[in-house]
């Protein structure tokens, strides 16, 4: 049976067909622009993430958190920001994310601002350090909703009984309050290695691991004095040159180890700030210029290997000028070039040692035992120094 429908009734469905079509239409490409700005939203919203620093949340049981790779940062190669200038780059979005437990970037000119935002979910009294104790100057900065509330002015270029805490490193005492938001940045302008680690310590925690490291410490330098004193009384009674350079060597080396852990600033010289930074410079000299003397006398370079022992005796002497001259010279400009000397040395005392060895000098053996193992080290850690290799090492 076939069914006819009238003309208008036709044209009506028709109608409404086309109607429900065109409104499905606009249905599709309403949903096309509602999802266009929820992408463009989130991905905004993304970008914001990055951007902004993002709050540290202490918890009750933490005693001892790294903060350097929560940190922003931005390098002031100018020296010409103040505390509203960073802020003002910190809202634009044009910090950098830290990512490692440690920087290190060399020497730089350059100043460095770091912020860090830090939130406590109960009341608590904290300790915050920077663990580079050669920097010379740290201002850290305390803001809570944006007001400044503390601002301690540290660094080795003043003098050290300034310090809020008697300490080697650089602590501050920092109290949390819960669910307050605190916002803490660190300016770092110095002349030598730029390297920034930032830790926040719960103090009674800190006190005890910290104790624990003063008391290795006070072992290795107890054993160089030690070593210091035997070969000081075996040089008097032998007067033997192999044994007075040897003590230099010690002597020297010790007051390197003393200035680069702080505890030089500390206990020997507080009241001058001269003193600690020349120190190093001019015992890097002397390093270099007792190790190249006391491997010539020890090996008898004259006898076996009389030109490498003039370019070594003459190498050893040209660092000794530099370090003593280091102290009227710029320390950035004499260390630099006392670590090229260093390691111009430390591949030509190798080079030494296996040719005395080849050549049947009976103490190379041993020299080269001992003097690879130092000399390796010492080379890391001047390429530490230079930011070359990453804090890992």
């Amino acid at each position: 049976m076939i069914v006819k429908y009238p003309n208008k009734l036709i044209s009506k469905a028709y109608m409404k067909l086309t109607r429900l079509d065109q409104n499905q239409s606009q249905y599709d490409k309403n949903s096309k622009y509602i999802l266009t700005i929820l992408i463009l939203t989130s991905l905004i919203g993304s970008y914001s993430a990055l951007g902004k620093p993002k709050n540290v949340i202490i918890q009750p049981d933490d005693i001892r958190i790294t903060l350097t790779k929560r940190v922003h940062y931005i390098e002031d190669k100018e020296n010409s920001f103040k505390l509203e200038d960073f802020l003002q780059k910190e809202k634009e979005g044009k910090l950098i994310k830290s990512e490692e437990d440690s920087l290190s970037f060399g020497y730089r000119k350059s100043a460095y601002w770091l912020s860090v935002d830090i939130i406590s979910t109960e009341k608590r009294k904290m300790l915050l350090e920077v663990d580079w104790p050669q920097l010379d100057r740290l201002d850290i900065y305390q803001l809570k909703k944006g007001k400044l509330i503390q601002h301690h002015a540290l660094g080795d270029k003043r003098k050290f009984f300034e310090r809020p805490v008697d300490h080697r490193n650089f602590l501050v005492p920092i109290e949390l309050i819960a669910s307050e938001e605190v916002k803490v940045v660190f300016r770092v302008s110095t002349d030598t290695s730029v390297k920034i680690g930032i830790f926040l310590n719960d103090p009674y925690e800190f006190i005890k691991s910290d104790t624990k490291r003063v008391i290795i410490h006070g072992l290795y330098f107890g054993a160089m004095l030690v070593m210091l004193l035997y070969n000081t009384f075996i040089y008097i009674t032998l007067k033997s040159s192999t044994y007075l350079f040897y003590v230099i060597f010690v002597f020297s080396h010790t007051l390197i180890y003393l200035h680069l852990t702080g505890f030089d600033y500390q206990y020997l010289w507080p009241n001058s700030p001269f003193i600690h930074e020349k120190s190093l410079s001019v015992n890097v000299g002397l390093t270099i210029w007792s190790c190249a003397y006391f491997t010539f006398y020890f090996l008898n370079l004259k006898s076996f290997m009389p030109r490498l022992a003039k370019i070594l005796r003459k190498t050893g002497l040209l660092a000794a000028v530099i370090g003593i001259s280091s102290i009227l010279l710029p320390y950035s400009f004499s260390i630099m070039i006392l670590n090229a000397i260093g390691f111009c040395e430390i591949i030509l005392l190798i080079s030494i040692g296996v040719g005395a060895l080849k050549q049947g000098n009976s103490e190379a053996k041993y020299y080269l035992i001992a003097a690879v193992s130092y000399l390796i080290g010492a080379m890391f850690v001047g390429l530490l120094a230079f930011g070359i290799l990453p804090e890992i090492f």
